[in-house]
């Protein structure tokens, strides 16, 4: 194989890996994959022929699952992608040439000049129009898209090796060229298709599962405004037979007892009916009703673990530059993490704000918890957590859900025994 040829094949594929992933490769990666195309271009094709490319991709693509273990989907996918887009340009190129009578062993420069920005600009666009679709969608690995990613798979190696095959066969005159070209843009097209569906699918389902779990949320709400007015009515009722069980006290002056009896038998009750009514007060300036229904429901959530729960919304709030679905996932995560965290305190706390600023509203979750032996700065990784091993996935999904957003910034800070995560939404 000319010398010229080689250095153009691996321009061409490290272009492909450096332009069409997830993350980018640092100079260890490079000359590792290097490595790996002189290795496959220069002798395995002696073997094998044009089908190294096969076990060149295999290896290299295990190789890049290994670099970036969470998006090893992703870039299996984007690689096949890119390369599929890649070789329609190729044949592209090489068809239009074969018709005006250039030769690529001899025009070789003008085909680099030419193809190589184009390559660029295909993979570029390509990784960033998917990380896109990864950002804004947190799309789960479910069985069904996995079979269905798989199969495309397949398919695409399929009519790689046909390719081969005819090619090595046949040649590459202009018929063979124009064949193989309507074939790889229709499996472009099917591929594009499968995804389309698959996103529309999930964003669907998304949004039946935000309106059921609103309505699930609401109708919890209302049963605990209902069960806070039996409540009400139930202390009024006792409020006469409290007062005689005090008397009993009173006569025999024993304010000893009396103190002991208030303490434990009238205090707990009337101070949890006491925070009862006051989360439902300030829940009041809260209008927006799926977002509302939740912050209920986990606060009296912890109200029930005996958490002291402070609950602030001073000014109404019917409106936040973020979709709900999102919203509520993040502060439901945040309130989550916060009653879990602190239950191992001796003084278990939390205290929610929410703030507006004009258009910008601010949600502060701040909860008491215990410092454990673990990087801080890294939660939010996949995998990292306080929890202890193989958890961590909330904040990881709360993350994947901002980056979609350029009018939202999360910060978390962790003192004076105090965990606090800021959610900040500009209008």
């Amino acid at each position: 194989m000319e010398i010229q040829i080689i250095v153009m094949s691996i321009l061409s594929y490290l272009i492909l890996f450096n332009c069409s992933l997830t993350f980018r490769l640092n100079l260890k990666n490079n000359i590792v994959i290097t490595t790996m195309l002189v290795f496959n271009i220069v002798l395995i094709r002696e073997y094998i022929g044009s089908l190294f490319v096969i076990p060149m991709f295999t290896v290299i693509i295990l190789y890049v699952c290994y670099l970036k273990r969470q998006d090893w989907l992703w870039n299996v996918f984007l690689i096949i992608f890119s390369y599929t887009l890649l070789v329609v340009v190729d044949n592209l190129t090489h068809f239009v040439w074969s018709i005006i009578g250039m030769d690529l062993s001899i025009h070789w420069p003008i085909y680099m000049l030419i193809d190589y920005p184009v390559f660029y600009v295909v993979c570029r666009l390509t990784s960033k129009k998917v990380v896109e679709i990864k950002r804004k969608y947190f799309l789960p690995l479910s069985p069904k898209i996995l079979i269905i990613l798989g199969a495309d798979l397949i398919l695409c190696m399929l009519i790689f090796v046909m390719n081969i095959m005819v090619t090595e066969q046949a040649g590459s005159p202009p018929r063979v060229l124009f064949t193989s070209i309507i074939l790889y843009i229709a499996y472009v097209v099917l591929t594009f298709l499968i995804v389309a569906t698959i996103v529309y699918e999930y964003e669907t389902n998304a949004n039946i599962m935000m309106k059921q779990n609103s309505y699930d949320n609401l109708q919890e709400y209302m049963k605990q405004i209902e069960e806070l007015y039996q409540n009400m009515r139930v202390f009024r009722h006792d409020y006469a037979n409290v007062m005689l069980s005090v008397v009993g006290y009173i006569e025999e002056n024993d304010m000893d007892g009396l103190k002991k009896y208030y303490d434990m038998e009238i205090f707990p009750i009337s101070n949890l009916f006491n925070k009862e009514k006051d989360v439902v007060a300030k829940l009041h300036n809260l209008d927006i009703i799926e977002l509302k229904s939740l912050i209920s429901v986990k606060i009296n959530y912890a109200l029930e673990l005996k958490v002291e729960v402070n609950l602030e919304i001073i000014e109404k709030i019917d409106k936040v530059n973020m979709k709900s679905i999102d919203l509520v996932r993040i502060i439901g995560i945040f309130l989550d993490n916060a009653i879990e965290a602190c239950q191992e305190c001796e003084k278990p706390s939390i205290d929610l704000s929410i703030i507006k600023m004009d258009k910008d509203i601010t949600f502060i979750v701040k909860n008491t918890y215990i410092k454990k032996n673990i990087d801080y700065c890294k939660l939010g990784t996949l995998g990292i957590s306080s929890k202890g091993e193989r958890r961590g996935t909330g904040l990881y999904n709360v993350k994947t859900i901002i980056n979609a957003y350029n009018n939202v910034i999360m910060d978390t800070e962790y003192e004076n025994g105090y965990f606090t995560q800021l959610l900040e939404i500009y209008g």
